[in-house]
């Protein structure tokens, strides 16, 4: 992963000089900013995700979807929200799983603002920690994390438990800017 400055921005590319962010929320946050940037980037929505292989795709990836600009009974039906919603995206149709699966197997990952307790990615983890112990191997994976005061051995212990590499940082009064 390589920072560079874009103006007065930062930006992140990998080696290739290629944008590559996944995301769960569902506004055009990353989009925006990229525009600011004058940034051109593909954008890809559930279900239609790309194959997360090298060369084969780069830009914003919004896995549990994207809001629509005008009111889409289509898209908002493609938004994964509900624990059923979950099922189909993981389990049933398993774009979603299929995807993620194949993005720990292919690239270095880093989460920021997820927590080991959520269950997709408590899930995930397992799996993975399972491949390896089958002798898989897969790049290896960190995360941007925060802890409360007195909670830092705690926090750092949950994600080395399954095998993420916390990059952790006080949130002072529950912020985490």
């Amino acid at each position: 992963i390589r920072l560079s400055l874009v103006g007065s921005e930062m930006c992140i590319r990998d080696r290739d000089g290629v944008i590559r962010l996944i995301t769960t929320n569902f506004d055009k946050l990353f989009a925006e900013a990229a525009k600011q940037l004058d940034l051109s980037l593909n954008s890809f929505n559930a279900p239609m995700l790309p194959i997360p292989k090298k060369n084969k795709w780069n830009g914003i990836v919004y896995l549990h979807g994207i809001l629509p600009d005008s009111k889409d009974e289509e898209a908002l039906n493609r938004l994964v929200i509900s624990s059923g919603d979950f099922g189909l995206a993981y389990l049933v149709e398993r774009w979603a799983s299929r995807f993620v699966s194949d993005l720990f197997k292919n690239y270095t990952v880093c989460f920021a603002g997820y927590s080991i307790d959520d269950p997709v990615i408590r899930y995930m983890m397992d799996a993975i920690a399972a491949d390896r112990s089958l002798g898989e191997s897969s790049p290896p994976a960190y995360v941007f994390g925060s802890y409360k005061e007195g909670d830092h051995e705690q926090s750092f212990m949950k994600w080395e438990s399954k095998n993420v590499h916390p990059i952790l940082y006080k949130a002072e009064n529950s912020s985490h800017s």
